[in-house]
């Protein structure tokens, strides 16, 4: 399993640095210097190409272009061209046959990609490309300044150069896919030795991670015991807590003949020199109290004049907690 994970990783650098090669030629051969010229207009001013080469790159300025402002997800940046194309030709006389186009993408941001699309007629390009071998320029291609895609690109012509390139380009490779093979069979060794020292000081790590992971299962059920047993605590002496709360905050002159803990009230019974509404009011504006109401009438005791009143005091959802 090692060897085989290794013959993967060396077939992958391999392949990783061929393609690096491979980038360094083109199919006609190497791409040298391009002297790049604008165009604002027809007919081409002959002044515009002294001193000239025959690479030369010519570059349509956007005042020449039809633009149309076009959105596309972000998931098909890659795609780009094609997405445009696929839009442009639903929207374009004849499906945009006789037109050819290029973008620009703008910053923006979220998952849409804004793009500014060029639009020029194929008769317009046909025009610049005759005018300029007039001139005796060979126009390698013609673009627009920051375009990601040319507007018409020509291809070598010479199929000697191409074979000449392309032999010279397979013997390069073939010289230094050997060099590079050589280079990875003298690190092999070491290599694998390396591999087994990671992989045992991995297995060690791997161990007191085990351990570690075990100790704090452990604490944590420990602490689970111990968090459960607070909430019966808590839960059983919460009656104590509210009668000691009542018998603390009741206002002077009233006091208690019956008093029942429920599970989200007090039902409570008593009575009171005062007027049984601001014995309400005080109770109400304790902190720990959310309503207070009558349950039932307020009588009066004819030989002492005391109200006789049924209260139900309900509590927030902490309780009393000072």
């Amino acid at each position: 399993m090692m060897n085989l994970a290794r013959q993967l990783r060396h077939a992958s650098n391999l392949n990783s640095f061929l393609e690096g090669v491979l980038g360094m030629f083109r199919p006609g051969g190497p791409e040298f210097a391009l002297r790049h010229v604008v165009i604002k207009r027809l007919p081409l001013d002959h002044l515009t190409f002294r001193g000239g080469s025959k690479n030369v790159v010519l570059l349509l300025d956007r005042s020449l272009a039809l633009e149309k402002e076009i959105t596309l997800p972000v998931a098909v940046r890659n795609k780009a061209y094609d997405a445009i194309g696929l839009k442009l030709k639903t929207t374009l006389p004849m499906q945009g046959r006789a037109l050819r186009w290029t973008h620009l993408r703008v910053p923006s941001e979220g998952n849409f990609d804004t793009y500014q699309v060029l639009i020029y007629k194929q008769e317009f390009l046909d025009a610049v490309i005759e005018q300029a071998r007039q001139a005796g320029i060979k126009p390698r291609r013609i673009s627009v300044e920051g375009a990601e895609t040319p507007l018409w690109d020509s291809e070598p012509k010479s199929q000697g150069n191409k074979r000449f390139w392309a032999g010279a380009s397979f013997l390069l490779i073939t010289i230094l896919a050997t060099g590079h093979a050589i280079f990875l069979g003298m690190r092999m060794s070491g290599l694998e030795h390396e591999l087994e020292a990671r992989q045992s000081r991995i297995a060690a790590l791997q161990s007191r991670i085990e351990d570690a992971q075990s100790r704090m299962g452990e604490r944590n059920a420990h602490e689970d015991i111990v968090n459960d047993q607070i909430r019966k605590f808590n839960a059983q002496s919460r009656p104590l807590t509210l009668l000691s709360a009542m018998g603390r905050d009741l206002p002077e002159g009233v006091w208690l003949s019956e008093l029942s803990v429920l599970s989200d009230s007090i039902r409570l019974s008593g009575f009171s020199t005062a007027d049984v509404m601001s014995v309400i009011r005080s109770l109400q504006a304790l902190d720990w109290v959310s309503d207070v109401r009558l349950e039932g009438p307020v009588s009066e005791e004819s030989h002492t004049g005391q109200k006789r009143f049924d209260l139900r005091l309900r509590y927030l959802p902490n309780g009393y907690d000072r």
